[in-house]
């Protein structure tokens, strides 16, 4: 879920703690999967590089199931939930 990141936390704090988590997960073993739509494309697995663009911009949508074939038709950038 990448809505923490793009609608759910203030900047700052909301980059800070999405890499965090991301550590955490790694500290213990296991790959983070973070998912979020990337000039319409779906992206699993983001890098830093890619979270930090996202949870900074401020054109970006929050997206459900249902809003995938519309944000990837146009080329959107979006946070999942």
């Amino acid at each position: 879920e990448t809505a923490i990141l793009t609608h759910g936390l203030p900047r700052p704090s909301n980059i800070e703690t999405c890499l965090k988590i991301e550590q955490i997960i790694r500290e213990n073993g296991s790959i983070p999967a973070t998912i979020a739509i990337l000039n319409g494309r779906i992206k699993v697995g983001l890098t830093q590089t890619e979270l930090e663009q996202l949870g900074s911009s401020n054109n970006v949508e929050k997206a459900s199931r249902r809003d995938l074939p519309y944000l990837i038709s146009r080329h959107a950038f979006a946070g999942t939930t």
